[in-house]
């Protein structure tokens, strides 16, 4: 048997996920001139399937993370129903991307960062600064939303995975004792944690990313083909939803705006004043960014 010291609750799955910190005042999304002016007009953000992003091994680095741990935790057991359960787990993990679809909308809690404006506005752009009240209304009545601060240590993920494991051993004794027996057992203990560690992916980042301090409004679904969208980037077809979050034509739920880089960051910024005042009045501060940096 697994000999860790036992977990108090095994159906608690609740601790084992990511959990939802309390945001800073301002979270920034870095972004084109067009896109900028779309978020504003249609008070709507892009959620984008983890599998296109700009890192593409993010997934699979998580994935990787938990290999070594399922070999570690079967090491531990004498079972062979568990040493089942794990190996479930196991040929699981290679499938596990195609299972449903988690969405992120990126945020970063830095204003005016040159390896962001490098990064996500190499032509120009801007920061757009969202108030956190912005996000708890994107949540509200949206059990499958959720904002998360990503974590970029390794070795954290790979404790909060190896508890979670035992969690699994843990769910998979109570619930074989109950009616339903082995194979309800199995699937119960299985499942949620295929599910989490689906979420745990979503926010587990390369730390050479670190400086970005991201943080990232997470969708979790298994939608449908027909209810999600398709956009052309570059080289590839993007699976992407759309959230909400104003319906109120005098709240934007953006509070500042930082535009980048520019040739003329003044007449830039007179436009896009004119432009916000004619429809918000003056709630949003824009600010021009002070990164000596060229995009033209």
């Amino acid at each position: 048997m697994v000999t860790d010291e036992p977990i108090a609750n095994a159906t608690d799955w609740d601790v084992f996920l990511p959990p939802e910190e309390t945001p800073p005042t301002l979270l920034w999304h870095y972004t084109s001139r067009r896109a900028a002016l779309e978020i504003v007009r249609k008070k709507q953000v892009w959620a984008t399937d983890i599998r296109y992003l700009n890192d593409t091994k993010e997934f699979a680095h998580a994935i990787e993370v938990v290999r070594p741990l399922l070999d570690e935790v079967d090491s531990k057991t004498s079972d062979t129903k568990e040493k089942s359960v794990l190996s479930t787990l196991r040929g699981s993990l290679d499938d596990l991307q195609n299972i449903g679809h988690v969405f992120v909308f990126s945020l970063s809690e830095v204003e005016d960062d040159l390896n962001q404006w490098r990064g996500y506005c190499p032509n120009g752009g801007c920061a757009i600064g969202f108030g956190s009240r912005t996000f708890q209304r994107i949540h509200t009545g949206q059990e499958h939303i959720s904002l998360h601060q990503c974590i970029y240590d390794a070795s954290e993920f790979r404790d909060k995975m190896r508890k979670t494991l035992r969690q699994v051993i843990e769910r998979y004794r109570a619930l074989k004792l109950e009616e339903g027996g082995e194979r309800r057992a199995q699937f119960a203990s299985t499942m949620p944690f295929r599910i989490m560690l689906r979420l745990w992916a979503a926010v587990l980042k390369n730390v050479a990313f670190k400086s970005e301090r991201e943080w990232r409004l997470v969708c979790h679904t298994d939608v449908g083909s027909g209810e999600f969208l398709i956009r052309a980037d570059r080289d590839v077809f993007t699976p992407y939803i759309e959230m909400q979050f104003s319906q109120k034509s005098e709240d934007l739920g953006i509070d500042k705006i930082c535009i980048g880089p520019s040739s003329d960051a003044s007449l830039e910024r007179t436009a896009l004043e004119s432009f916000l005042r004619s429809r918000y009045g003056n709630r949003i501060d824009i600010t021009s960014s002070t990164v000596p940096y060229r995009t033209w």
